[in-house]
């Protein structure tokens, strides 16, 4: 994938992706559950390799981009991508943006957006082919898949070659995870995407040995954690951008949102009849 090759109708919604997630990520830093694990990751004294937001502290890579992945969907305010109903933002931007800022070199800006749509359009393929909405009645929580949008993002950001990109998405396989949970648990899946992306890219970059059949094989990712894969999904929707990405204008589930605006716009038209007794 090149930059030029990418459409308009992908780049300009990505492009809002970029600004939702860092202003998602700086609200979702107050969090309790995000400082929580904010300050367990600086006090691990880790390399000052990017920064944690928020914060003045700094952190390795993996470890900076897992808390700003918490931040950013702490408030369930990060956007969401269909058909893969999956939330790519939290975990793709901040594992582009750690990747970048530890480089040595400085990133190009459109060599930056180049890895974080190929990593929107990993995580999309592979909960598409998971089974899309009928796979999450299992239990799993919808950044299962994201950990390949991760793996992407970064292995790209760090120039790995076929091979290398073979093996990131086979160590990204064995690593997927996450239950949903209505506890501090459910912001713990954004970063362990990121952290198993990000280590799975770095450990390819080192000539880590992984399995190459991992996504498609009969003990691989997609029939391990789905009773309805759907295989051929990747092969016909690769590179086709077969997605549309939400912005969400309220902190809350996107089944939510027209409720709300519905709500609001009930409240503008008949303020006036509101008296303090029904409030």
């Amino acid at each position: 994938v090149t930059y030029e090759s990418i459409p308009a109708r992908v780049l300009s919604p990505i492009e809002d992706s970029l600004r939702d997630a860092v202003g998602c990520g700086v609200v979702g830093s107050t969090s309790r559950d995000v400082k929580l694990l904010g300050d367990y990751f600086g006090e691990m004294k880790s390399a000052p390799e990017a920064i944690i937001w928020g914060t003045s502290m700094r952190a390795c890579a993996p470890l900076a981009a897992a808390a700003n992945a918490a931040a950013v969907h702490a408030w369930d305010f990060d956007d969401t991508v269909m058909p893969g109903i999956v939330h790519p933002a939290g975990i793709v931007v901040s594992t582009g943006l750690a990747i970048a800022e530890k480089s040595a070199a400085p990133v190009n800006g459109k060599e930056f957006l180049t890895a974080v749509v190929a990593g929107y359009e990993v995580a999309n393929l592979m909960s598409a082919a998971l089974g899309g909405r009928d796979w999450r009645v299992k239990g799993f929580y919808n950044t299962v898949p994201v950990i390949f949008g991760a793996a992407a993002t970064a292995g790209r950001l760090l120039g790995l070659d076929k091979a290398q990109f073979v093996a990131a998405l086979g160590m990204a396989a064995t690593q997927a995870s996450g239950l949903y949970s209505a506890t501090m648990t459910k912001r713990l899946n954004a970063p362990k995407a990121v952290q198993g992306g990000i280590f799975a890219a770095e450990l390819a970059l080192r000539g880590y040995e992984a399995p190459l059949d991992g996504i498609g094989d009969e003990q691989g990712f997609l029939k391990t954690f789905s009773q309805i894969p759907q295989w051929d999904v990747i092969p016909r929707d690769i590179g086709q951008y077969a997605f549309e990405v939400y912005h969400k204008a309220y902190p809350c589930i996107r089944s939510n949102q027209p409720a709300i605006y519905a709500a609001r716009l009930l409240q503008d038209k008949h303020a006036d009849e509101v008296k303090p007794e029904h409030i």
